[in-house]
């Protein structure tokens, strides 16, 4: 429906005519999590600064809402480098759809269970994202990996960054920071690991694709840049 299957996605290609950056596991996850930690400091400065005032004048739940939304609006574009071909728009709607429901899984378990809702939590959200992202990349067979990258990264960052924000020392609006840093770092280097799992089937045909071109015609430019 997306148009992120591998044949759409080369339809297009070959459409445009543009060369196209097809990037490897390592780099997806050093893009996905330096960019989404980028991301995560901005909401978490919210957090940080504002949180307090915003959750006496609208509420807890409005304000997870809120905060939420600062990573749905800034989250896609963070893994824009690592989408093979012109897909950010379209990424943009799966991203909003499966944070939406990693947001609302979290949301409701911990409003309803506290700490234990923040494990059982940590698991139900990515592994839901990761089924969202397979189905809309067609790329079904790789769920478990994904599935896996995404729990791993985001249960290492969140709970890292929370326990050192437990710390005395780090108990204050710079140990949010941190804690947003962790948590950015370890979720985008999941997805960047998601995402590349889900393009796996793109690269490998459009690489047999620049390899075979080279063969045929030695002397044109590279139509695929590596």
């Amino acid at each position: 429906m997306l148009g992120l299957d591998p044949d759409s996605v080369i339809n297009r290609i070959k459409e445009s005519g543009n060369p196209v950056v097809l990037p490897d596991r390592r780099q997806s996850v050093m893009v996905g999590a330096l960019g989404f930690a980028v991301v995560s400091l901005v909401v978490f400065g919210l957090w940080a600064i504002a949180g307090r005032w915003l959750t006496d004048r609208l509420g807890t739940l409005p304000f997870y809402l809120i905060l939420a939304a600062g990573f749905m609006a800034g989250g896609p574009a963070a893994f824009g480098p690592i989408l093979i071909g012109q897909n950010l728009r379209r990424f943009y709607f799966l991203f909003l759809g499966s944070f939406l429901g990693y947001a609302a899984i979290w949301i409701g378990c911990w409003m309803k269970w506290g700490q234990l809702g923040e494990w059982l939590a940590t698991i139900l959200g990515p592994g839901l994202m990761a089924t969202l992202f397979v189905n809309a990349f067609g790329a079904q067979k790789r769920i478990l990996l994904c599935a896996g990258g995404l729990v791993i990264g985001h249960t290492a960052g969140y709970f890292l960054g929370s326990l050192l924000f437990a710390w005395e020392l780090l108990h204050n609006r710079f140990g949010m920071e941190v804690w947003g840093l962790f948590y950015g770092a370890g979720f985008g280097a999941g997805i960047g690991l998601a995402l590349s799992e889900c393009q796996a089937a793109t690269r490998a045909r459009l690489l047999a694709m620049s390899a075979k071109s080279s063969a045929t015609q030695p002397a044109a430019g590279e139509d695929l840049e590596d």
